[in-house]
């Protein structure tokens, strides 16, 4: 018996073997391992999610469209409301200027009777 110790060899090359078991593994199939199949991609959720948006801006086009109606009403109220007080201030303004004629004219009066 020897003494020396062989060490194994180890080659790299291909041989006919290795191609054979890699072969099916490459196109795409599970090799005959025994895998469950990749789950289909999830796609269900962006119908909802764009449906959800397309309501979600239909209803601040509503709200946008009420509060423009409500701005276009109040408008028209505060400029009746300016007229009538514009009103209100010539009729005051008139009365008093006849109060005062007629104070002139009292005193002129009562200045002839004395």
């Amino acid at each position: 018996m020897s003494t020396e110790r062989q060490e194994p060899r180890i080659s790299i090359a291909l041989d006919e073997e290795d191609i054979a078991q890699r072969a099916p593994a490459g196109k795409g199939g599970n090799g005959g391992a025994d895998l469950p199949p990749p789950p289909p991609p999830a796609s269900g959720g962006s119908g909802f999610i764009l449906f959800m948006l397309a309501l979600l801006i239909v209803a601040l086009a509503a709200a946008a469209y009420y509060l423009f109606d409500r701005l276009l009403l109040t408008q028209g109220e505060l400029k009746q409301a300016q007229s009538r007080l514009d009103a209100l201030e010539q009729r005051l303004s008139s009365a008093d200027e006849s109060l005062e004629q007629n104070s002139v004219t009292t005193a002129v009066k009562l200045k002839e009777l004395d």
